[in-house]
């Protein structure tokens, strides 16, 4: 592996381009390596990106600065964020974090019991990926039965808000 390309400088790129011309270096850190130490290292030397290697030289994965920092200090939430929303009789803004349980207890028969408790995932947003089949982008919809799901606002490959909005004439796919 050589480096990464951003995906903003490839839009910009227009005809004619060369992708090296686009090549950031990717630093590797061994996973191992210690929180507190990755965050200085990442502030000092300005890292947008690390790529973290296994003790077999394997790629482990990436990291950026605010998933760190995430991980160092914990998630928290601005104060006034509010995991449900009524915009309207028919229309909710939801947290993409919302717990699913916590969704269907609101919505009381959208999605049978034994199918929540059989669910791979924990929150609305990995609902909404799983319906997909796919990682979603703003404005990507799902339906289930009279109701449709829309993506409203990812933020570092996080859906954040989905917007809710019941069909009051009946039922859909």
């Amino acid at each position: 592996m050589r480096g990464y390309i951003r995906v903003g400088d490839l839009l910009l790129a227009g005809d004619g381009f060369c992708l090296e011309s686009l090549l950031q270096p990717l630093v590797f850190v061994p996973e191992t390596r210690r929180l507190d130490r990755l965050l200085r290292d990442f502030l000092t030397h300005n890292w947008v990106v690390v790529a973290v290697v296994d003790e077999y030289g394997g790629l482990a994965g990436t990291i950026t600065l605010e998933e760190l920092f995430a991980e160092v200090v914990g998630e928290f939430e601005m104060e006034g964020d509010e995991e449900v929303v009524r915009l309207d009789p028919d229309s909710y803004r939801l947290s993409g974090q919302l717990s699913v349980r916590a969704w269907r207890d609101l919505f009381v028969g959208v999605l049978p019991e034994q199918e929540v408790a059989s669910l791979a995932f924990d929150t609305l947003g990995g609902f909404v990926i799983s319906r997909l089949g796919r990682m979603p982008g703003e404005g990507d919809a799902v339906t289930i039965r009279n109701l449709c799901l829309t993506v409203e606002s990812i933020r570092n490959g996080r859906i954040t808000s989905v917007l809710l909005r019941r069909d009051p004439s009946g039922e859909s796919a």
